[in-house]
C-alpha cells in the first residue's frame, strides 16, 4: 500500500511539472482545484530560475486574459538567454514561463558575476563582440559623398580589426596606383600642426606611389620657403638646366622629430589607412632614434633624415608594385644594410682626411711650396687642378691641419657636384678625397655617372648616377 501511494504521488508530481513547463506566466489553461503549496515555500509568481516552482494557485480571469503566441514565447526565451548565458541550454517553454521578477533578479546576478570576473571576462567579451561582428556583416548602402558637407555613413562605421598590412592592401585596391585628387582642407589647427605641411607634402600623401616624398616637405622651415616661390637652378651641361624647389634639409634632431610628427598627423587625416609612417616612427622610437649606432656621428639628424627619405621612397615603390610596406623587422635589416654601406665610406673618408696632420704633412714644413703649387690654372672639368690628385690631397691635409671642417657634399648627386674628370677617365683622386678647391668649407664631388638617360615617352632626362664612368656607360658606347 505504501509503495502504491508513493508511486501515485510521484506520478502526480511529474504531471504537475510537465504542466508547469507547458504554461506561461499569463497563459494558464485549466482552472481546476490545486493543492496549496507547502508551508515555507516561495509564493506563486516569485520562483527564481532553477528552483522548484511548486504548485500554481488557481488562475483568475485576469491571468488568462492574455495568451502569448509561440513566436512571442520564443523571443522572450531568446532574450533571457542573451542576458543570462548560464541558462541558455534550458527549453523555451520553461524560460518564457518564468516570473518577470525572477528574470530581473537573474539578469542582475549575471551582471554582478560578470563584473566580479574582472579583465579576463572583459577580454572574452571583446572577443565575442568581434566574433559577432564577423558573423553579422553590416549593409553599407550606396550614397553620395563630396568630401565636404555630404559624407557617406560608411566613413563612420566601426573600425576594422585587421592588420596594418591589410589596411595597406585595401587602401591600394580602392585608391589605385595613381592615388586620389589632392586637397588640403583638413583641420590641422585642432591637432597642433597648422601651417606645418607644404603643398608638396599634401600631394605626396594623396599619391602614395609618388617617389618625390621626403621628410623636409613636413618641416615648418620649408612652409614659408615654398610659399615664397624660391627656386634653385642647376646647370645640366649642354643638355639644359634643372629647376627645383629650394627647400632646406632637416638640420637637427628636434626639427626631425617635429617633421615626423607632422607627417603622422597629416597622414591620419589624408589617408587614415596608411600606417607605414607610424610603423617607421615606432621603429625609430624603439631604437632611441639610433642613438647607439650614431653616438659618435656629429651630424646625426642628417643621416636619420636621409634614412627616413630612403624608407619613404621604398614604400612608395612597393605601393606601385602592390607589395607590402616595410614593417619593423624589414626596417631593422634595411637600416643595417643602408648604414653599413655609408659607414664604410664615411670611415674611409675620415681616415684619408686625418692622415695629413702636422707630423706627416710635408706641406706644413714648406708652406711656400704649397703656395707656389697653388698657382696652377683651375680646370673646368670637375673643378680639379691641372696637377692631378696631389694638389687635392695637399689641400685636404692643409684643411685638416688648420682645423677646418671636413669636406662635404653640396647636396644630392647632380650635374654640378659630379666629377666630370672622373667620367672622362682623367681624375686621379679617390672617391673619398675628390673636392672642389678654393671653397670654404671644402665641397666633395661624387664619383658617379653623369650620363643623361632619356625616358621612353617623356621629354625629361635623368642622370644615371651609378657607380661607373660615363665613358663606360652602355648607352654612351652605343652613341659613339
Amino acid at each position: 500500500m505504501e509503495e502504491e501511494a508513493f508511486n501515485s504521488n510521484r506520478q502526480e508530481a511529474t504531471e504537475n511539472m510537465e504542466d508547469e513547463f507547458s504554461r506561461t506566466r499569463a497563459g494558464f489553461q485549466d482552472a481546476g482545484p490545486r493543492r496549496p503549496p507547502p508551508s515555507g515555500t516561495n509564493q506563486p509568481g516569485n520562483h527564481p530560475l532553477g528552483s522548484d516552482p511548486g504548485l500554481r494557485h488557481t488562475p483568475t480571469p485576469a491571468t488568462t486574459a492574455y495568451r502569448p503566441t509561440e513566436d512571442q514565447r520564443s523571443a522572450a526565451a531568446e532574450y533571457i538567454r542573451k542576458k543570462c548565458p548560464t541558462v541558455a541550454d534550458m527549453p523555451d517553454a520553461y524560460l518564457a514561463g518564468q516570473n518577470i521578477d525572477a528574470v530581473v533578479r537573474a539578469i542582475k546576478q549575471e551582471e554582478a558575476n560578470e563584473a566580479a570576473t574582472g579583465s579576463k571576462n572583459l577580454e572574452m567579451k571583446m572577443h565575442t563582440n568581434f566574433k559577432k561582428a564577423v558573423e553579422s556583416p553590416v549593409m553599407v548602402c550606396a550614397g553620395m559623398d563630396n568630401r565636404a558637407d555630404t559624407l557617406h555613413p560608411g566613413r563612420y562605421i566601426a573600425a576594422a580589426g585587421i592588420t596594418v598590412q591589410q589596411h595597406w592592401r585595401e587602401g591600394r585596391k580602392n585608391w589605385g596606383p595613381m592615388g586620389v585628387p589632392t586637397i588640403s582642407n583638413y583641420d590641422m589647427e585642432a591637432v597642433g600642426a597648422s601651417g606645418c605641411i607644404t603643398a608638396k607634402g599634401w600631394d605626396a600623401l594623396h599619391h602614395p606611389g609618388s617617389p618625390d616624398i621626403c621628410l623636409k616637405y613636413f618641416s615648418v622651415a620649408n612652409v614659408g620657403q615654398a610659399a615664397s616661390g624660391a627656386r634653385m637652378v642647376q646647370l645640366l651641361g649642354e643638355e639644359g638646366i634643372s629647376v627645383s624647389d629650394n627647400m632646406k634639409e632637416v638640420a637637427d634632431m628636434g626639427e626631425l622629430k617635429l617633421a615626423l610628427r607632422n607627417l603622422l598627423r597629416a597622414s591620419r587625416q589624408a589617408a587614415y589607412w596608411n600606417y607605414s609612417f607610424e610603423v617607421l616612427e615606432g621603429f625609430l622610437v624603439a631604437q632611441d632614434y639610433l642613438e647607439k649606432e650614431l653616438s659618435n656621428i656629429p651630424k646625426k639628424a642628417a643621416i636619420i633624415s636621409n634614412f627616413v627619405d630612403h624608407v619613404l621612397k621604398t614604400n612608395a615603390a612597393r605601393y606601385v608594385q602592390e607589395a607590402e610596406f616595410l614593417d619593423a623587422t624589414r626596417l631593422a635589416s634595411t637600416w643595417t644594410a643602408w648604414w653599413g654601406a655609408r659607414k664604410t665610406s664615411s670611415s674611409h673618408s675620415s681616415h684619408n682626411n686625418s692622415s695629413g696632420g702636422r707630423q706627416n704633412n710635408p706641406t706644413y714644413n714648406n708652406s711656400s711650396s704649397f703656395r707656389g703649387n697653388n698657382k696652377g690654372r683651375r680646370n673646368n672639368n670637375g673643378g680639379n687642378f691641372n696637377g692631378g690628385g696631389r694638389q687635392n690631397q695637399w689641400r685636404n691635409n692643409f684643411n685638416s691641419f688648420q682645423g677646418g671642417p671636413e669636406p662635404r657634399f653640396s647636396g644630392p648627386p647632380s650635374a654640378e657636384n659630379i666629377c666630370r674628370r672622373f667620367n672622362e677617365g682623367k681624375c686621379q683622386n679617390q672617391a673619398s678625397s675628390c673636392v672642389v678647391p678654393n671653397t670654404r668649407p671644402p665641397l666633395r664631388l661624387y664619383h658617379l655617372c653623369n650620363w643623361l638617360i632619356k625616358k621612353d615617352g617623356e621629354k625629361k632626362s635623368e642622370l644615371c648616377k651609378q657607380r661607373h664612368r660615363r665613358i663606360n656607360h652602355e648607352d654612351f658606347i652605343k652613341s659613339d
